[in-house]
């Protein structure tokens, strides 16, 4: 049979020969294992899960598409459609150290990423300083 005509529909590939018959073929699942996952844990150093933690993953080329997925309520979070590639990891949360990492997904391999967040120390108000910048000003 020789392909004379490509259509594709939401997964399925079909096929036309020469005498206009059509074959389908899915061809979803065979795209679906090109694709790689990363997953793990988002905790506090002390290694209680943070729930509704944002985990941002960048894709350092085109290939890729950049996604945002949320923790759970045990801290889990996982991304199962990501392209072959090099994607950067960026959890930002108030109250916590800011973590940016790399992960390099291949088809087929899941990529455990567990992130652990330091608290931000709470910083101490001077109140010399606020007054000494007063002065400054009114000479």
């Amino acid at each position: 049979m020789r392909r004379k005509d490509f259509e594709s529909y939401d997964g399925i590939l079909t096929v036309r020969d020469d005498n206009e018959s059509a074959y389908n073929l899915a061809v979803y699942g065979e795209f679906e294992r090109l694709k790689g996952q990363v997953s793990g844990t988002v905790t506090s150093a002390s290694g209680k899960p943070l729930t509704r933690i944002e985990v941002e993953l960048i894709p350092n080329s085109e290939d890729g598409i950049r996604q945002s997925i949320f923790s759970d309520e045990n801290g889990y979070y996982k991304s199962d459609d990501l392209v072959k590639g090099t994607y950067t990891v960026k959890v930002l949360h108030d109250g916590y150290q800011q973590f940016i990492g790399e992960v390099l997904i291949q088809p087929k391999n899941v990529v455990t990423l567990d992130i652990s967040l330091e608290k931000v120390k709470a910083e101490k108000k001077d109140n010399n300083n606020f007054e000494s910048a007063i002065l400054i000003m009114s000479i």
